[in-house]
């Protein structure tokens, strides 16, 4: 069987999407596509940026609600899907005693096209996705911050780039010079490699305590629901050690971490929706909304975990209710996610990479007694983070701007009654999709009409 060219195969699931699953900037990603070769994974990671839900279109769904995942067999990478991250961070502190340093590396697979076009393409599971990593190193010295960001790193197999997805026998993810390595079945220890502009790192973070129970399931047992269905799972508390390599300066460096394995798609536009009305795009209408979300985790220095989510949908709110939200405990060796509702609050932002606004202040108040509290007494919990570096905003999957942002944070829980009780800790504040669409559009339009290069980061 003769192989579907890039451009073809491209071309065909665009075709494949009905008038209501055609967004704005569709022609141009059509013509755009029609001129993709092997050496385009920049360019087709954009598109599917472009056609937003719509990517996802009569690609196979994960297992639903319900479906008991089962270890260790859903650590695997699911190239029958799409979009599923794995994403590492560290809070670190290096043998000088002084310089404090944020690592955060992640890597996002993205299949390009559905079952049936691969059928006619003649691709491999592998051959169908387009694979992005990023890696931001944040260094405070005692008197002063910055961050590194790496120049984008998006890869494509068909193009014979440097990409090898993990399996059973190799445990091994490769995206040219990042690179995972997982110790055994259960992924710890778990090895990160990246190059990042200036720095280099080279970590390992490791558990004490048994595999099988070193990781909790988020959300709804482990499920988002519709319309972002997947499967979410994470390794908080981690003890991380290695080196962190800055132009000439080599760090010695330990301190905490955290890994997450997400997989998650979006519900694109339904064949009996209405056809959505035709855009009218100025510079006035690029603040009609957003599609993205805010997520946290931190490692609290008590030995617990915190960590949830918030969807913005619409004009930004600074004041939101999370999604989901929920204190970790460590119950008979394992860790147990413990719901608590809460409202965030994002008390400044500023404008990174693009002129993208970001969160960076936050606060979290959880609505609820933490575990333990059986009195009911009413305590009042505020969590705060303080950056390590005001802007972690970085060039992402689809050429987006994002933003990972190392913090410290201060938990104050406040009883009725007896005294304030104060833990400290660290983690990262995220923001995914702070971006308009209309935005984003625009900008890729105008890089896949080559009248601008790769976005810098």
């Amino acid at each position: 069987m003769t192989k579907m060219t890039p451009a073809e195969a491209m071309t065909a699931m665009l075709e494949n999407l009905t008038p209501h699953q055609r967004p704005f900037g569709y022609a141009e990603a059509y013509q755009a596509a029609q001129g993709l070769t092997s050496g385009s994974a920049a360019q087709a990671s954009a598109i599917l940026g472009i056609l937003g839900v719509s990517q996802f279109a009569d690609i196979d769904t994960p297992p639903g609600m319900g479906v008991p995942l089962n270890f260790p067999d859903d650590h695997r990478i699911h190239l029958e899907n799409s979009n599923e991250w794995y994403w590492a961070s560290a809070n670190l502190l290096a043998s000088d005693g002084v310089t404090q340093i944020g690592v955060l590396m992640t890597t996002l697979n993205a299949r390009l096209i559905p079952q049936k076009i691969q059928a006619r393409a003649g691709w491999s599971d592998a051959e169908c996705q387009v694979v992005a990593t990023a890696t931001t190193v944040m260094i405070h010295d005692g008197t002063q911050s910055r961050i590194v960001r790496g120049q984008p790193n998006i890869r494509w197999l068909i193009g014979g780039d440097d990409v090898i997805f993990p399996s059973a026998e190799t445990r091994v993810y490769r995206c040219g010079d990042d690179t995972w390595s997982w110790g055994s079945e259960q992924v710890l220890p778990l090895r990160i490699q990246s190059r990042c502009g200036e720095a280099a790192i080279d970590l390992t973070l490791t558990t004490g305590m048994a595999l099988d129970k070193a990781w909790f399931l988020q959300d709804i047992g482990g499920r988002t629901a519709p319309p972002r269905a997947g499967l979410y799972y994470s390794w908080p508390q981690l003890a991380v050690t290695g080196t962190v390599k800055v132009g000439e300066e080599v760090f010695d460096v330990s301190g905490k971490g955290w890994v997450d394995h997400q997989l998650m798609m979006a519900t694109p536009p339904d064949a009996k929706d209405p056809p959505p009305p035709v855009p009218r795009h100025s510079a006035a209408s690029l603040d009609r909304g957003f599609n993205g979300w805010q997520w946290c985790q931190f490692n609290l220095d008590n030995g617990d975990a915190y960590t949830g989510a918030t969807f913005q949908e619409g004009p930004f709110r600074t004041n939101i209710l999370a999604g989901f939200s929920g204190y970790i405990t460590k119950e008979n060796g394992a860790w147990v996610p413990n719901p608590i509702p809460a409202e965030w609050r994002f008390d400044a932002l500023i404008s990174t990479l693009h002129d993208v606004i970001q969160p960076t202040e936050w606060a979290y108040e959880l609505k609820g007694p933490l575990p333990g509290d059986v009195s009911g007494s009413g305590v009042s919990t505020t969590i705060v983070a303080s950056p390590l570096h005001l802007d972690g905003g970085f060039i992402g999957a689809g050429l987006q701007v994002n933003s990972e942002v190392a913090a410290t944070v201060m938990m104050t829980c406040t009883p009725t009654s007896g005294p304030i009780l104060t833990v400290s800790g660290a983690g990262y504040c995220e923001t995914i999709d702070a971006e308009t669409q209309e935005h984003y559009v625009l900008r890729m339009l105008d890089f896949l009409a080559g009248e601008a290069g790769p976005p810098a980061p």
